[in-house]
């Protein structure tokens, strides 16, 4: 995530879009969970290969609070994806890795991509680089069941893959894309097949 809070008064981020402006480059992905992003939406709009991927785990607030809480609530991220496509941006939501949701969290993110961006789906099994073994190692499982979500770690791609099921026929399979394939694949182009993502 480029935008660290030191970001705020480093701005390495910025100067990198700014040297990015003048020499382009075929993509750049910018991945964050933060709102300092605004702070360059208007360079971001210019730059036709950037593509803004917003993390959005949950729209529970109870879950954010517990496992997301240094980074700023849901709504608030939903909010900045409409914005950044209004702005012209292209845009993504990355629900990375996916934790436990309310049963209309596929609607939400539909809604907040309207008819432009797309959603990836990642788990802690799948996204974590390590097969889960990363996540396992800082306690992943017991922290969701103390939150209330026992065996939810275990059963992670099952609960990602049903959130994909219910965005198919809200997106389309060409905007609802699955952890590395989905992250791979640039706006425009069409992913490979992947027998991952159900």
């Amino acid at each position: 995530d480029p935008y660290q809070p030191a970001e705020a008064r480093a701005g390495l981020t910025q100067g990198c879009l700014a040297v990015l402006r003048a020499h382009p480059i075929d993509w750049l992905v910018v991945q964050t969970r933060s709102l300092l992003v605004q702070r360059d939406f208007a360079v971001l709009a210019e730059l036709p290969f950037v593509t803004l991927n917003v993390s959005i785990e949950t729209d529970l607030f109870d879950v954010h609070r517990r496992l997301t809480r240094s980074s700023a609530a849901p709504e608030r991220r939903l909010t900045l994806v409409r914005t950044a496509l209004r702005r012209g941006i292209c845009t993504q939501i990355t629900v990375s890795p996916s934790l436990p949701s309310s049963p209309t969290f596929a609607e939400t993110l539909a809604q907040a991509v309207g008819d432009q961006g797309r959603v990836i789906v990642d788990t802690f099994l799948d996204g974590d680089g390590s097969g889960g073994q990363r996540s396992a190692r800082l306690g992943m499982d017991a922290v969701l069941a103390e939150a209330g979500f026992p065996g939810w770690f275990g059963r992670c791609r099952e609960h990602a893959q049903e959130l994909m099921r219910r965005l198919l026929p809200l997106l389309g399979p060409e905007r609802v894309l699955w952890s590395a394939v989905g992250f791979s694949a640039r706006p425009g182009s069409r992913p490979g097949p992947t027998s991952d993502g159900g």
